[in-house]
């Protein structure tokens, strides 16, 4: 069973929040869980909420870098709300993982900022875009090359619906049931896989083998 570590921090910078056992927890494949934490929203981002923002794809990002929001159809006001609002948040949790976890301080890259504007439940989708169903944050299109995924999560809806998850067994059980059914990929195929799928990089070799 998932490990769940509860934590009593109320703010996103919070003073003298590291934790040996928070740091251990997540290297053993555990979550850290603050049911405290709050990510209060501005008059503006609240009647956002309520807004019927256009959108085929199931989340809205933000690029960090660029400053870019992409993944809605929105008047150019509803974009700066949206750019903002996910933007603090990026900054929020920088904050949060740099008081919690001072040991990755230094080692952690910000990457998309993600915002879901509707539930996946009940929504028309493919049985592989489907969240509904136990699956892993490592794509084909983003090869992660070695490094870890760490995401944090906060729910924002207006009504207090609770968002529910349902938790894997850890990496090691995923790899001792799956790994021996994979095929090694042949020579090149990194290579050809990107020149003609979406991919946003080559493939690495540890993605590549646990395809």
């Amino acid at each position: 069973m998932t490990e769940i570590l509860e934590l009593p921090a109320s703010e996103w910078d919070p003073a003298a929040a590291a934790s040996h056992d928070a740091l251990q927890a997540l290297e053993r494949g555990g979550v850290l869980w603050f049911p405290n934490l709050r990510f209060e929203l501005s008059a503006q981002e609240l009647a956002l909420m309520s807004s019927p923002l256009g959108s085929k794809a199931k989340n809205v990002s933000l690029d960090p870098a660029r400053g870019e929001v992409r993944g809605v159809e929105a008047s150019d006001e509803e974009r700066s709300v949206l750019q903002a609002m996910m933007s603090r948040f990026g900054r929020s949790t920088a904050l949060l993982l740099a008081a919690v976890l001072p040991k990755y301080r230094g080692e952690l890259r910000q990457a998309r900022i993600s915002y879901r504007p509707s539930e996946i439940e009940g929504r028309t989708t493919s049985w592989r875009k489907d969240d509904t169903r136990l699956h892993v944050d490592s794509f084909p299109s983003s090869p992660t090359h070695g490094t870890r995924i760490l995401r944090v999560f906060t729910n924002v809806n207006p009504h207090g619906k609770k968002r529910v998850w349902r938790l894997g067994e850890s990496f090691e059980g995923v790899a001792r049931r799956f790994l021996p059914q994979l095929k090694r990929p042949w020579p090149g195929s990194a290579t050809a896989r990107c020149s003609s799928t979406p991919s946003k990089r080559r493939a690495s070799a540890s993605r590549r083998s646990r395809r």
